[in-house]
């Protein structure tokens, strides 16, 4: 990068302080807009300059922030696409009720964060990567299972939910689908589909809290059932006790009316 920014600085020396023809300076200034340019298109969505193609090595995420009042209090980090593996993870994991920040990332490694399990919270300090999209945020109204996937939009990919429906979002902060909107990843999508029509893996990682929450939803709706089921026994029982009643009342109706005829 020094190497880059001295040739930059040389070329820029020898177009403002010395004499040349005209020719000469024009190729020296589309020289330098030329490499301005190929610059710019390796910054990322923060801002940051690197020449890493990150479309073919290390880890496309998610980073998943838990918010209370606006304050981060812990957060995931959930791998999506292994380049270099053709590996394209679906990731499926259970969300408390809350507020939630989301953005799409990019980190060269995961296998220390992985050993400690992708669905185990961590302290926001522990991880730093490097950003690849804008800013969404959501609110999950109940504790419920949601997805993550990446997949190809046109050239450029996206992170999506088919969940979406069930969460609360402002319009101004859409959470998806997210669009990576770093330049490096201009050709994501194609490069998907390329890789869907040769040796793409497909992975579904299930959060094993969900299978937990299923079977308690279940018992739950057991009891429920166990407790109407009991209840039209009762009302049956009820009913029954009433019709008999009717029956007793209608005989001894019928027997008055005989005696007073």
């Amino acid at each position: 990068m020094e190497f880059l920014l001295d040739k930059i600085k040389m070329l820029v020396n020898m177009l403002l302080f010395h004499p040349r023809s005209t020719t000469t300076s024009v190729i020296l200034l589309f020289l330098v807009i030329a490499i301005g340019f190929y610059v710019n298109r390796k910054r990322d969505a923060s801002g940051k300059v690197s020449f890493i193609d990150r479309t073919k090595t290390g880890v496309i995420c998610l980073r998943l922030y838990e918010t209370e009042e606006g304050h981060r209090k812990h957060n995931w980090l959930i791998p999506l696409w292994m380049p270099e593996s053709n590996l394209l993870l679906t990731v499926r994991m259970l969300l408390p009720k809350g507020e939630y920040d989301i953005r799409a990332c990019w980190r060269a490694d995961i296998s220390s964060y992985l050993k400690q399990g992708i669905f185990t919270a961590q302290p926001i300090q522990k991880i730093s990567v490097y950003n690849l999209s804008d800013l969404g945020k959501f609110k999950v109204p109940a504790e419920m299972p949601v997805e993550f996937k990446l997949s190809p939009e046109g050239n450029k990919a996206q992170i999506d939910s088919p969940n979406t429906s069930l969460l609360e979002f402002a319009p101004d902060k859409p959470p998806f689908p997210l669009t990576l909107s770093d330049s490096a990843m201009d050709k994501l999508g194609a490069k998907l589909e390329k890789a869907k029509k040769e040796k793409l893996w497909e992975l579904s990682i299930v959060d094993d809290r969900i299978m937990s929450h299923l079977e308690y939803e279940v018992k739950s709706i057991s009891r429920k059932l166990d407790g109407m089921t009991i209840k039209n026994k009762e009302l049956e029982s009820n009913m029954d006790g009433v019709c008999r009643k009717l029956k007793t009342l209608q005989k001894d109706s019928g027997a008055e009316k005989k005696t007073a005829g």
